[in-house]
């Protein structure tokens, strides 16, 4: 039987955040292409900016998901270093490639138009194989159960979920 969904390679687990950030970083200059045009500094170095800026941005994201997601891990009885959590969540993150350029776009298109309905349906999909993957992922790493890796990926999702509102109302 053949996988459509595959995870990379633990030897090449950096890269998947590596191009996940470049692929945010490009919705994210799409989203903002007028902004990017008007910025006083050479577009290559405004587009180098937008990049590093954007994968530091990815970079930060996974570590703090990874925290969280070691400490679900661990009130579910998990026993996995935080490094494997860390390379079992970039190895999942291909489906997110596709994802990650379709939410600053989402975002900027505001109006419900056929463009936008598809941005949405690719953001979903890329989460939706990201997820299956990671909680495949998760069953190996630390042989949970199905039930305890969906458990995980729950946990994890509140809790992140619960902080950025938090952020988000104190602004």
């Amino acid at each position: 039987m053949v996988k459509l969904l595959r995870p990379l390679p633990y030897p090449v687990a950096g890269i998947g955040v590596l191009v996940l950030g470049i692929m945010w970083s490009l919705g994210s200059g799409l989203a903002n292409w007028d902004q990017l045009q008007a910025a006083e500094l050479p577009m290559v170095t405004t587009l180098l900016l937008v990049t590093v800026g954007g994968t530091l941005t990815v970079a930060g994201v996974w570590f703090g998901v990874s925290a969280v997601g070691w400490a679900m891990g661990r009130l579910l009885g998990g026993k996995a270093r935080f490094v494997k959590v860390l390379f079992a969540i970039s190895t999942a993150a291909p489906p997110l490639w596709l994802a990650a350029p379709a939410v600053p776009l989402t975002l900027a298109a505001g109006a419900s138009t056929p463009a936008h309905l598809l941005l949405i349906l690719m953001g979903g999909a890329g989460v939706l194989g990201f997820m299956v993957l990671l909680v495949a992922e998760l069953r190996e790493l630390e042989g949970f159960s199905r039930l305890q890796a969906w458990g995980w990926a729950a946990l994890t999702i509140v809790f992140c979920a619960s902080f950025l509102s938090l952020q988000n109302a104190s602004l």
